[in-house]
């Protein structure tokens, strides 16, 4: 698939999926991992943090989850030690913007390869003659042994084992990569 269509459904999905934002505690240490500045800025940082978790702002240590949405798929992307104000805090912040892209891209990816495997498995198996490297005719004959045939060499099998012509039936069965039984000839 091409970088247009990829980025044509990642812009598609940040407008049309549904977005959900989810705050789940953090459980890394807010000291060393809040702020890294200097010890009384950082004293600072880490009393506020507690400060607002006693007062419940779980924004104010958490890990913040962006999930895309959309007809039964979904992606989501993990940003931990976060620390806000609260959650539209987080929201004017550019992590989220960014997080909704990553998860948007990873969904526009899973829906790309979801449209590739559908087409895949839809196409017709090429279904090819087994009685020669070089033989590209189309298949007409099966042996007993469930070896398929084009119609010359089919013929020529038929002289030293057991093989007979494919319906058509048959033949799109073989196609959707359905197994068929060996009926003899009556």
């Amino acid at each position: 698939m091409s970088e247009l269509l990829r980025n044509s459904l990642i812009a598609a999905l940040s407008k049309r999926a549904e977005i959900k934002l989810t705050c789940e505690p953090e459980t890394e240490a807010i000291e060393g991992n809040a702020s890294a500045i200097g010890p009384k800025e950082d004293a600072e940082t880490n009393q506020w943090i507690r400060d607002q978790l006693n007062a419940g702002n779980e924004w104010a240590w958490c890990v913040a989850t962006v999930t895309v949405n959309y007809k039964g798929f979904s992606a989501f992307d993990t940003l931990g030690a976060c620390s806000y104000k609260s959650e539209d805090d987080f929201r004017k912040d550019g992590y989220f913007t960014d997080m909704v892209n990553q998860a948007s891209a990873e969904l526009a990816d899973k829906l790309i390869a979801a449209s590739t495997a559908i087409t895949e498995l839809l196409t017709p198996m090429k279904l090819e003659c087994a009685g020669g490297d070089t033989c590209t005719k189309v298949i007409t004959h099966i042996d007993h042994k469930g070896w398929t045939y084009c119609t010359s060499h089919g013929k020529q099998r038929q002289i030293y084992v057991p093989c007979r012509k494919l319906t058509a039936t048959e033949i799109a069965k073989l196609e959707c990569g359905e197994t068929i039984p060996y009926r003899r000839k009556r």
